[in-house]
């Protein structure tokens, strides 16, 4: 209980003392920020499906089938035209595009510039001595001051003997 007493005690005079100090002296400057804010942004391409065509007229000749050359196609907008074989009996044809997605990532970054001006004016020189009446203040007030730090020095010695 007689510690935390002190305790507070040593802290109130902490604080008076803290409320007596000089302003700093005179500065002129210039503040410059700079923020520079990186965003990632992304995108979706969707190209759509294509297709292409091929028409042609299959004759037999001597019982094997044959492509005649009075053939029709087309190509699509990506795809070329279709690759068409005869093997035999069988018939292949290539024409297949399927839908495509692409996918694009970029960064973007954003700088913000602030440039401010820093003004501290300069401490107030007061001409005037002081008074008797406020020199005796001054006086009342260190003494006062050294009593409460040797009372205070006066309980933490008592409070150490009584422990032991």
């Amino acid at each position: 209980m007689n510690f935390r007493i002190l305790f507070f005690h040593g802290l109130i005079v902490l604080c008076l003392l803290a409320a007596c100090r000089t302003r700093q002296a005179a500065s002129n400057g210039v503040s410059y920020t700079k923020t520079i804010t990186s965003v990632q942004r992304d995108t979706i391409f969707k190209v759509q499906a294509d297709s292409s065509f091929y028409q042609a007229w299959i004759d037999c000749v001597n019982g094997k089938p044959i492509i005649v050359n009075d053939t029709v196609y087309k190509s699509g907008k990506y795809l070329n035209s279709p690759k068409v074989t005869l093997n035999g009996n069988k018939i292949h044809v290539d024409c297949i595009a399927q839908e495509q997605t692409l996918f694009k990532t970029w960064q973007q970054q954003y700088i913000k510039e602030h440039q401010a001006e820093v003004i501290t004016l300069p401490p107030v020189t007061i001409a005037k001595p002081l008074t008797w009446w406020q020199n005796t203040q001054l006086l009342c007030g260190r003494l006062l001051l050294i009593g409460i730090v040797l009372y205070l020095i006066y309980i933490l010695i008592k409070t150490k003997i009584q422990l032991k």
